[in-house]
């Protein structure tokens, strides 16, 4: 199937990796065309509006999640699998990534629930303090009163934190007062743009006041040699290889956890 991702840009300046840097988040404007943001955003519909594969009430109640699904939808593996969007990812990051999973982040017309602060980096089943980003992809025009994201910038160097509250505005400043009144940024978007934000960077999505659906496909990074820590995960609890399942300690270097880049 020829593909349909078509980029707006597979390159990043000093100037912005430096703000990647220091703030621990960027946008970056039409990172796809808007037109292959259309196309996708049709398949993506019908798979947001289908069963959701991972949240609790409190989450699930905020937006609709579907995770890895490169592995199931051949349009939306297209966007996942580009290898423009995760050499930009290694650029910022400085490392050699591979990707830890993508999901569709979709919040149902007129949902009138925020998605509260929080870092997502305390979720995952990772040992030691890899490094990971998130590329955030708007498959539509997505201003505030559609849910768009908003961020705490320089928060990615509170590496200690425990997991937050989704469903709890005040779940990330009872942890870390100091963030509470800390200056923060909202980025809306176009269609075809994206944030791309470190792993620990403490970030939040306004509701969906429309009548449209708001669908995100965000593709998820992880440092190259990163191991798996024991803990639960939907990713790592569904994954089975040759050798069993994943034990702790293990290296994520399986089928599941390619290297985007080297992608042809």
């Amino acid at each position: 199937m020829k593909s349909i991702v078509e980029m707006g840009r597979s390159d990043v300046s000093g100037e912005l990796i430096e703000a990647y840097r220091s703030e621990g988040v960027v946008k970056v404007p039409n990172l796809i065309s808007t037109g292959c943001a259309a196309e996708i955003r049709k398949e993506a519909v019908t798979v947001a509006g289908g069963e959701t594969t991972f949240g609790d009430d409190a989450y699930s109640a905020r937006l609709t999640q579907q995770v890895n699904v490169w592995r199931t939808n051949e349009v939306l593996k297209q966007l996942t699998m580009c290898p423009g969007i995760a050499v930009i990812a290694e650029k910022l990051t400085v490392c050699e990534m591979l990707l830890w999973h993508d999901h569709l982040l979709s919040k149902a017309p007129k949902n009138g629930l925020a998605t509260e602060w929080h870092q997502d980096r305390p979720y995952w089943p990772f040992e030691g303090k890899p490094e990971t980003i998130s590329a955030w992809i708007a498959l539509q025009d997505t201003p505030c009163e559609l849910g768009c994201m908003s961020f705490i910038p320089g928060s990615h160097e509170m590496d200690d934190l425990p997991e937050q509250n989704l469903g709890d505005a005040g779940s990330l400043f009872s942890i870390a007062p100091e963030l509470e009144y800390a200056p923060k940024v909202t980025m809306p978007l176009k269609a075809g743009d994206a944030t791309f934000h470190n792993g620990r960077m403490a970030h939040m999505a306004t509701a969906n006041q429309t009548e449209e659906w708001r669908i995100a496909h965000v593709i998820i990074y992880m440092q190259k040699g990163t191991r798996y820590s024991g803990r639960p995960h939907v990713v790592t609890g569904d994954y089975k290889h040759e050798g069993g399942e994943l034990q702790p300690g293990d290296e994520l270097t399986q089928e599941w956890f390619p290297c985007v880049a080297d992608t042809q």
